[in-house]
């Protein structure tokens, strides 16, 4: 029998469960597509990578060349200056590197081993490592520097400072001044790196420590490969520390970074006594 029009009931069905076959679809396609985004980075890294070595080979493979054979005909001026430009960009090829394998490293949950280091110390090397470099560079050390130890590691220490000026170097006027602050506030040593350079714009900022990021600003001022920075946050992440960049008044940034200072040994408590920040007992020598 056939209800009569207008008067029929409509049924609801409920919608069919998905099959097995299409959830294996689904899984399947969003695997391609993880690989396809994987296999983009990992493409563009490599270009990178490739353009970044390029640069510094060829210049030290062509003067390394031109000085074998023809060196002897050369001006004790060109010889000089052609020496200077291989151990600039040999300089450079180690530095990317270290990065890279510090980064990968670190990306891996490889911990570095924990000594106890005096920061004021550990920074004056590198700031004189990095000013015998950079003979025309005016770098400047500043603050109360208190002399605290921290539990760190030295090498990360030293990279995580080349990192932070190199950086102010790169992005500032050979003439501009940097400046490194050494200060204590509350349970941490804390250590800035000052430039009059590019500057920051705030809607990058987040994205500073990201690897291979670089703002805009950046690309068209230097060349680089955008890990130097998620080098350094990897590095104080992996010390319980925190790092940071900001504006700096009147132009340019300040980069920095806070360590933990660590409490005096047990042995050297005095019974009844709480354990103090620990300071190194000797005066520091200054570099500047």
């Amino acid at each position: 029998m056939t209800a009569p029009s207008g008067t029929g009931t409509t049924l609801d069905r409920a919608p069919a469960a998905p099959s097995p076959a299409t959830d294996a679809e689904q899984a399947v396609r969003a695997a391609a597509a993880a690989i396809e985004a994987s296999n983009a980075v990992k493409d563009e890294f490599l270009g990178l990578v490739s353009h970044e070595l390029r640069t510094p080979v060829t210049t030290i493979f062509g003067n390394a060349r031109l000085l074998q054979t023809h060196g002897a005909e050369l001006t004790d001026d060109v010889r000089a200056s052609m020496i200077s430009d291989i151990a600039t960009d040999a300089d450079r090829l180690h530095s990317i590197i270290e990065n890279l394998l510090h980064l990968t490293r670190l990306g891996s949950g490889t911990r570095p081993e924990l000594e106890p280091q005096v920061v004021d110390r550990v920074t004056e090397h590198a700031v004189a490592s990095f000013a015998a470099r950079n003979p025309d560079r005016t770098i400047e050390i500043t603050g109360d520097r208190p002399r605290a130890i921290v539990d760190g590691d030295e090498t990360y220490i030293t990279l995580l400072l080349e990192n932070l000026l190199s950086n102010a170097a790169k992005y500032s006027p050979a003439s501009a001044p940097i400046e490194v602050e050494i200060s204590e506030v509350g349970d941490e040593v804390v250590v800035e790196v000052l430039d009059r350079g590019l500057g920051l714009d705030d809607a990058d900022n987040a994205r500073l420590f990201e690897p291979f990021f670089r703002a805009e600003p950046a690309r068209t001022t230097a060349s680089g490969l955008g890990i130097g920075l998620a080098l350094c946050q990897r590095i104080v992440d992996a010390l319980g520390g925190r790092v940071w960049a900001r504006p700096r008044d009147g132009g340019g940034a300040a980069v920095g970074f806070a360590l933990p200072i660590a409490t005096e040994p047990a042995d050297a408590v005095e019974a009844g006594s709480r354990a103090r920040p620990w300071r190194a007992s000797e005066p520091l020598v200054r570099l500047d």
